[in-house]
């Protein structure tokens, strides 16, 4: 076996006899009583897995000396080898004979049918939970405890705080654009059909459901080892806080032996990282494993692998058919353990795309499902990208082994799963894409740009009467929408300080060149270098002293809100641009009471404009640093006995409008622990026709909210997702309101 990292990407091949006894091993799976007994102890070692790292959460690591912190570092290596020995058993080549088996009497399309599992896997039974999730109000503890669960959906983060910036900006995104599925329903389908093929080969029928096993299995395993990332961030951070190491450097160029040295006061040294991210190789030969670096590795991988060590350079690659089926479309690559790549792709990646990848993981759902076709180098029949293929009926080819390395992200290329055949086509898809998305953002700049100057205020503060939808060079998206709801309907009041406000600041402050200057020379493809530019630059900004004469602006104006507990929010002028929005990726503060309370906030939602996120998107999506602007929105908050979301037209079913409430009172209602009640309106009565609810509530109230919710459509000529709350008094209010995306 050997593995060759470049730049943090791990590429693994097994050598030809490895894979050719894999097959015949795979011979076993026909005897069903050996298959039996395997599933057992596969099961009862995921049990074994997650009883193990639930009790490690328990860990005191700081009461731990180092000794006992390496010591239980390989207790978790071990446990994780234990586990992940499983998953190889899963593999194209060990489920070989089975595969053929039921190959033999079906057509492909209906075997790929038979090869999907009737029962609901891991990844489905977390995608059930997040849609539950999504549509409670906002909390971090909610995303923590979802990760808990679920630890594989944020697999190679370091942090916690790395965790919650990815599951938040999912979380925004969901909001606005997830199609809800209806899982139970899908797999109901699933069974009929399966029910039908079968009827023509019963006695096929064990060896059906024990591939399904398999693969539901192999998911099973697959969750164990790649939740183990989230499981051991304590101890990473344990040691990181202890040795002074960087903690994103632990994860990604120490091995055991060297965190080992590390802890005794060794650690690896700067020119030893380079070296590893230029080239790092593991090789298991004649029960023999060595380690190399740098060029000495490269020299190795080329000997070791020989004609695999070059780059095919073709226009044509060939793998195996997971799901038959034959498109055109625009690539998008997404490297495997590329946490930043992947939130980038969660906002870019268009619908009628083709995702290539390594190998999906179960945290790209959301990506895969907009998808026209999968392609992959690695997997089988069982892999996740075989399965969700089948789920989404789209074409799918696996174990192409080059195809991340020979197709460009953007090129135009033609998948043929019927035939397993994968062309490029052109390299000009992302140019021509690239072109297009500049021409349409210029345009809209261009109009913005005339708006602005015929609407253009030096105001440093505009409260939501004096402003509307046109405003959005001045107050951003979130306050212009605020602004023109604020007179029709009941908003809570408030203000926003402009984008003058925050262009002043740089210029007393002297600070916008240092900041364009640290911009200037940061990659934003390196994880640690991007993160270190973007706190000195949030350090920067924090540390200004708040220039004076924009601070009694605000506080006089805060004065003049009757409730003074209030939310403060960032408002991007550039959040509404043709595919390059900028939701989400600023920061809010809940409960902010006090004058110098609101002002912190206000700067510290101005420092937000350059978190790690935002920065990687505006470079990735070719916006200039110096272009964006940032408003801040001051708004009263409401003492909510109720809080809720509506669909003015619920996704699933689209005859009802769809109201969820919680019950709740300050920081109980941000928490959003409460299970919702839930209300399908009929939209021409208002009158609920079905319900669920955990607790009483005058539905009178549901009502009103169903009313003012056909309102608020009529006004936006268009369905809505709107937030909403009822204070002690049963008033109403409308906290926000956003188009429906998914319909």
């Amino acid at each position: 076996i050997i593995e060759v990292a470049r730049n943090n990407k791990i590429s693994t091949f097994h050598s030809t006899e490895d894979l050719k006894n894999d097959i015949k091993r795979g011979k076993n799976y026909l005897d069903l009583a050996y298959s039996k007994k395997f599933v057992r102890e596969a099961e009862k070692r995921c049990k074994e897995h997650k009883t193990f790292f639930q009790k490690l959460k328990k860990t005191k690591y700081y009461e731990l000396t180092e000794k006992q912190l390496f010591n239980l570092l390989l207790k978790i290596t071990d446990e994780w080898c234990k586990t992940i020995a499983y998953f190889r058993a899963t593999q194209a080549e060990g489920t070989h004979y089975l595969q053929k088996k039921i190959k033999g009497l079906f057509s492909d399309k209906e075997a790929s049918v038979l090869m999907t599992p009737v029962e609901t896997d891991d990844a489905l039974r977390e995608l059930i939970d997040w849609q539950r999730l999504v549509k409670q109000p906002f909390s971090k503890k909610n995303l923590l405890n979802h990760a808990d669960k679920y630890p594989w959906v944020v697999a190679v983060h370091f942090t916690k705080d790395d965790v919650i910036e990815t599951l938040t900006q999912r979380y925004k995104f969901d909001k606005d654009h997830m199609k809800l599925r209806d899982i139970k329903k899908e797999k109901d389908k699933l069974k009929k059909k399966q029910e039908k093929i079968l009827r023509r080969h019963p006695k096929i029928r064990p060896y059906v459901d024990l591939l399904q096993k398999l693969a539901v299995l192999r998911m099973e395993v697959k969750s164990c080892w790649a939740g183990t990332d989230y499981y051991i961030i304590p101890l990473i951070n344990e040691i990181s806080r202890r040795t002074k190491e960087n903690v994103y450097d632990i994860g990604l160029y120490y091995l055991i032996e060297d965190i080992k040295n590390l802890l005794a006061g060794k650690p690896l040294s700067k020119e030893a990282k380079e070296q590893r991210k230029k080239c790092f190789l593991g090789l298991w030969k004649n029960k023999k494993l060595i380690f190399e670096s740098g060029d000495k590795a490269e020299e190795i991988a080329k000997k070791e692998l020989g004609e695999l060590y070059k780059i095919p350079r073709t226009n044509k690659l060939k793998g195996h058919v997971a799901n038959p089926g034959r498109t055109t479309g625009v690539a998008r690559i997404l490297e495997s353990n590329n946490v930043q790549q992947l939130r980038e792709l969660r906002k870019t990646f268009k619908k009628g795309e083709i995702l290539i990848t390594q190998m999906t993981q179960p945290n790209v759902m959301d990506i895969a499902s907009k998808a026209s076709a999968i392609v992959t180098d690695e997997g089988g029949m069982l892999s996740h990208a075989a399965i969700i293929s089948r789920e989404f009926k789209i074409p799918c080819i696996v174990g192409t082994h080059f195809a991340t390395e020979t197709i460009k992200d953007g090129d135009l290329v033609e998948v043929d799963a019927n035939k397993g055949i994968v062309r490029k086509i052109s390299n000009d898809g992302k140019k021509i894409v690239k072109q297009e998305k500049i021409r349409k953002v210029k345009k809209m700049v261009r109009a913005k740009s005339k708006t602005s100057k015929t609407r253009y205020r030096p105001d440093l503060i505009v409260w939501f009467r004096e402003i509307d939808k046109s405003d959005i060079p001045l107050v951003g998206g979130k306050g212009a929408n605020l602004g023109e709801m604020f007179s029709k309907f009941p908003v809570p009041n408030g203000f926003c300080v402009t984008v003058n406000a925050y262009k002043q600041f740089l210029d007393e402050t002297g600070i916008g060149a240092h900041i364009h200057g640290l911009l200037d020379k940061v990659d934003v493809e390196n994880t640690s270098q991007l993160e270190n530019t973007s706190k000195k630059i949030r350090e920067l900004i924090l540390k200004q002293e708040f220039p004076e004469g924009i601070k009694k602006e605000i506080i006089a104006n805060y004065k003049k809100l009757k409730i003074k507990k209030v939310a403060v929010r960032s408002s991007a002028t550039a959040e509404d641009l043709p595919g390059a929005s900028f939701a989400g990726q600023q920061d809010t503060y809940l409960n902010v009471k006090g004058e110098k309370e609101v002002v912190r906030a206000v700067q510290k939602c101005w420092a937000s404009l350059f978190t790690s996120r935002a920065i990687y998107y505006r470079e990735k999506n070719n916006f200039r640093h110096r272009d964006v602007l940032i408003s801040v929105v001051v708004q009263e908050m409401v003492n909510a006995k109720y809080a809720g979301v509506m669909f003015t037209v619920d996704p699933v079913n689209k005859k009802y409008i769809l109201i969820e409430v919680v019950e709740g009172l300050g920081e109980a209602l941000v928490s959003g622990q409460v299970t919702p009640n839930s209300y399908f309106m009929d939209k021409k009565t208002h009158k609920v026709r079905e319900k669920t609810e955990h607790f009483s509530i005058d539905n009178k109230l549901i009502e009103e909210v169903s009313r003012i919710g056909e309102k608020i459509e009529k006004h936006y000529k268009c369905p809505q997702d709107i937030e909403f709350a009822f204070d002690s008094k049963h008033n109403l209010w409308i906290t926000q309101a956003r188009p429906i995306t998914t319909l």
